[in-house]
């Protein structure tokens, strides 16, 4: 194996990393950052995690699954929460994960190292990173091998002493050692000949290692020799590495650089030569472009010579296809099917993926996670998409969830086509019907937000499967799409609100048959959901509860979620904003031990509504403020809740000619998908602006469109949470003189009763955390920060991160005021 050289400088650089939560190891390929590393590993008889991005690509989830299961071999359970919780995608995401990462103990230092970082540096990455070095977690240290950096904001956090960074100047060898590098390879050269070669290569060890190399093999050590090679690197490595081996060996090699990583074992199958494990590892020694990698647990070679390689493979006529094949079939018969089905699509076996997809035995959860199976299916010839059905709708079931209203009506036009072919195609019955039963399963998601052919295709499908389940479809499906309200997403034509209550309270149980109880609790949901918004409040909770019971039978956590939601809009309304934190607080525990990035992206959208109700417009997120929606994971973008909880905020922070621009610009996305709950609301917050900026005459005008909608159906509550801004315009005489008096009375008195409930209950409430409300009461007894930091396991950075967050949603500046405020908010006991 090629010596190394011991660098202490660069060893005292790296040891920095001990004193920060980051460190950013930044140079160009072939600057010797991973054999530094390694070097620094072995000196300090670190246990790290060690993980290279080399050969992930650049699929983020990809990288998550690989950090995850080095994470599992030493601590299962942390392993797993960070799985099932997924590739950070959104902030509640990230806060999870930080919040998992803090509440471990490590009692000495652990590292993390990431290799090739710049194949995932984008911004949710970079703002996990710095959430993570925020929060300074005791003992936990991350190092960043990357060429490069476009995300993570280096500087920023190096300001704040939460990041090192060692650059290429500091990795790039100085005369001293170069000399010592070349005497230690048996190349000794004269100290003028050694700053020439310094100047030349600028410190770049692989440029060294090529020209001692180079000089071992006999080539003039003139200074003519050197400024010919005018600093080719495919010079170099002609000259001084593939010259120097036989024939076989260079064919070998080039292969060899067309796989990402290998195994001795894939050697002899991928080349189909039992001798190929020997002639690897006999090519490994005395190669320093050739090295095994503990987190990969293969052999991998560096990018340099494996570019170099390709280019000489071309040259002399190769094609992989066949060498990606057999690698894809390798992982495939070991069910690695992202690695599977990245080399089968480079081979252009594209037969062979839809034959895995098309297999009934298993939910392929990595499905969405692999974009290039998309583009196999644009231009499919039909003889060969009808020839794998469960592939295809494998396909059309993840387009459907992720696409537009287009995209789903051009999913509605394919399923018809595939229907038609397999209820005239001649074959076996059995397999005809399954094939049907999957085909309006898949068919349901395509429908959403129409209930009624919705539950038309969920009949079918039933019919179809006699008695079985999907095998495409799970109940971990999320039946409500991201959405805080079932009602909101299929009240989607004035003057029919009752029907469709009534039709989905008896019909939707059908939806659970055919995919083992996924919506089970929707039909009592439906009717929770229609009391609150009508006023039937003596109606709300029984079915509320109703519907969480039966949720939990069948883990449907997106049906508790809005059931409970409704269930904290019916405490505000009855003047208990105690018992709406309580609910909300339940169910912040049950959403994020579900670990989904929807869930916890609706769950944050439910709090910011309900603080929007109670005036607490401090504690919404910054993200939602500012309509930065790429901080949230939605699905149909939760049909617009959000841009309601949107323009809640800016109504209630009196921004008017914004919430104005927001209504016009986020009008579409209600009308795409017909929500009639979403347009009253937008007429309600255009009419506050309008009144607002030109005066009540035009708001009051904008204000019937809201009615118009709602009265026929008997829709009071979104009138009586925007009470303040609405009341004053039904007493308008262009609202007066439009509807009957009883019916105006009807949402002016809920109006009234709601701002008596909020008047009633006194200072404003302020919601803690559970953290902030432990540290609190241990900020009460006089301990330190240090001392709090020792009795909750968290650093004191994080005390005092937490303790700045209490004295903003407290209103104050100091421990003193804190304490008081918090015993007359009967925060403290």
């Amino acid at each position: 194996m090629p010596q190394l050289l011991v660098r202490p400088r660069v060893n005292r650089q790296l040891a920095h990393s001990f004193s920060y939560p980051l460190t950013v190891v930044q140079a160009p390929m072939g600057f010797g950052k991973t054999t530094a590393v390694r070097e620094f590993i072995r000196l300090n008889r670190l246990s790290p995690i060690f993980l290279s991005l080399m050969g992930a690509g650049s699929s983020p989830a990809y990288c998550w699954e690989r950090i995850t299961a080095k994470v599992r071999k030493e601590d299962p359970e942390l392993g797993n929460q960070l799985l099932s919780l997924g590739f950070p995608s959104d902030i509640p995401q990230v806060a999870k994960i930080v919040e998992l990462l803090e509440d471990c103990a490590f009692p000495e230092p652990k590292f993390l190292f990431i290799d090739d970082y710049q194949l995932i540096d984008i911004p949710q990455v970079a703002d996990l990173l710095a959430a993570v070095a925020g929060e300074r977690i005791p003992n936990l240290h991350i190092v960043l091998l990357t060429r490069e950096i476009s995300c993570l904001p280096v500087e920023e956090l190096a300001q704040k002493q939460l990041c090192w960074v060692i650059s290429q100047e500091e990795l790039g060898f100085r005369p001293e050692e170069v000399e010592s590098y070349l005497q230690l390879i048996h190349t000794p050269l004269p100290r003028e000949e050694v700053n020439r070669i310094t100047r030349w290569t600028g410190g770049w060890i692989s440029g060294i290692y090529l020209l001692g190399r180079g000089l071992q093999q006999g080539i003039p050590r003139q200074r003519e020799t050197l400024s010919r090679l005018n600093g080719s690197i495919d010079k170099l490595l002609e000259l001084n590495l593939y010259s120097t081996y036989d024939e076989k060996t260079r064919r070998f090699m080039e292969q060899l650089s067309f796989l990402d990583a290998f195994t001795p074992e894939q050697t002899a199958c991928v080349f189909d030569d039992p001798t190929a494990p020997a002639f690897l590892l006999s090519l490994v020694q005395g190669n320093a472009f050739l090295s095994y990698s503990r987190s990969a647990e293969a052999y991998q070679m560096t990018d340099l010579l494996r570019e170099f390689l390709q280019r000489k493979a071309r040259q002399n006529g190769f094609d992989p296809s066949e060498l990606y094949r057999r690698m894809g079939r390798w992982f495939l018969a070991r069910n690695r099917r992202i690695l599977a089905y990245d080399y089968l699509y480079r081979a252009g076996d594209i037969e062979t993926i839809l034959e895995t997809l098309n297999r009934g035995d298993y939910i392929d959860v990595h499905f969405a996670q692999f974009p290039q199976i998309h583009m196999i299916f644009e231009g499919l010839p039909d003889d060969v998409f009808f020839r794998y059905p469960l592939a295809a709708l494998r396909h059309i079931r993840v387009k459907s969830l992720t696409g537009s209203l287009q995209v789903r009506q051009d999913m509605a036009q394919l399923l018809s086509r595939i229907e038609r072919h397999y209820l005239q195609v001649d074959m076996e019955e059995e397999r005809r019907s399954c094939i049907l039963g999957e085909i309006h399963n898949t068919w349901v998601l395509a429908s959403f937000n129409d209930s009624r052919a919705m539950v038309e295709h969920a009949v079918k499908a039933v019919s179809f499967f006699r008695g079985q389940y999907s095998c495409l479809i799970s109940n971990e499906t999320e039946f409500t799409y991201g959405a805080n309200s079932l009602l909101y997403s299929y009240y989607t034509r004035a003057g029919s609100l009752r029907d469709t209550v009534d039709f989905i309270s008896k019909n939707f149980h059908i939806l659970a048959q055919a995919v083992e109880g996924c919506g089970s609790g929707s039909e009592s949901l439906i009717l929770a959901e229609y009391a609150l918004e009508t006023g039937d409040f003596e109606s709300v909770t029984i079915n509320a509860y109703k519907a969480i019971y039966e949720s939990r039978l069948y883990r449907q956590v997106c049906i508790e979620l809005c059931a409970a939601f409704t269930l904290c809009r019916l405490a505000i309304a009855q003047g208990k904003p105690a018992e709406a934190d309580r609910l909300l607080t339940q169910l912040s525990a049950t959403v994020e031990a579900e670990h989904n990035s929807v869930l916890n992206t609706t769950l944050t959208i439910c709090a910011a509504y309900l603080d929007c109700c109670l005036g607490r417009l401090e504690q919404v997120p910054a993200w939602l403020r500012e309509r930065d929606l790429g901080h949230g994971s939605f699905m149909y973008r939760g049909l617009g809740f959000h841009d309601v909880a949107v323009c809640f905020v800016t109504m209630r922070e009196k921004r008017y000619v914004q919430l104005l621009v927001y209504c016009d610009a986020l009008k579409r996305n209600w009308e795409s998908f017909s929500c009639q709950m979403g347009l009253i609301y937008h007429h309600i917050f255009r009419a506050a602006a309008l009144s607002a900026i030109y005066g009540p005459d035009q708001g009051a005008a904008v204000l019937c469109q809201a009615l118009d909608v709602a009265i026929p159906d008997g829709v009071v509550m979104p009138f009586a949470e925007c009470a303040a801004e609405v009341l004053p315009l039904l007493s308008h005489p262009v609202v007066a003189r439009r509807y009957p008096a009883e019916a105006l009375e009807a949402v002016s008195s809920r109006c009234r009763s709601y701002l008596e409930g909020l008047s009633s209950q006194g200072p404003k409430q302020v919601r803690l955390s559970e953290r902030e409300l432990e540290i609190l009461h241990l900020l009460s007894q006089s301990l330190s920060h240090s001392e709090i930091a020792a009795q909750v396991y968290i650093s004191v950075s994080t005390v005092r991160y937490h303790i700045k967050n209490i004295y903003q949603k407290l209103g104050v500046n100091n421990k003193v005021s804190a304490l008081t405020k918090a015993r007359e908010a009967g925060l403290l006991r």
